[in-house]
């Protein structure tokens, strides 16, 4: 296994080639590609050790699918540029 370290340099390196291909296929600028990125359980955990990512991204925080929010968006993640949200079901 992986220590939480590299999983955060992996992750970021697959979310690096996938901002690459998302380029390439569209022919236009990144930011102006809406994206979204749920930040759930272990990927949670990575954002909050600091995995990166981009400010034109939206962050979805979601429930435990039991109903409980597991965290707000902060002031800042919801002055991003890509903003922020809950997803609650």
């Amino acid at each position: 296994p992986l220590s939480e370290n590299e999983n955060i340099q992996l992750l970021q390196s697959i979310v690096n080639t996938q901002q690459d291909i998302i380029t390439s296929v569209m022919g236009v600028p990144i930011e102006t590609v809406p994206q979204l990125w749920c930040l759930y359980e272990e990927v949670e955990g990575y954002y909050d050790d600091g995995l990166e990512v981009p400010d034109y991204v939206t962050l979805l925080w979601t429930d435990d699918t039991w109903g409980n929010i597991r965290r707000y968006p902060t002031q800042s993640e919801r002055n991003r540029t890509g903003g922020a949200g809950v997803y609650y079901h």
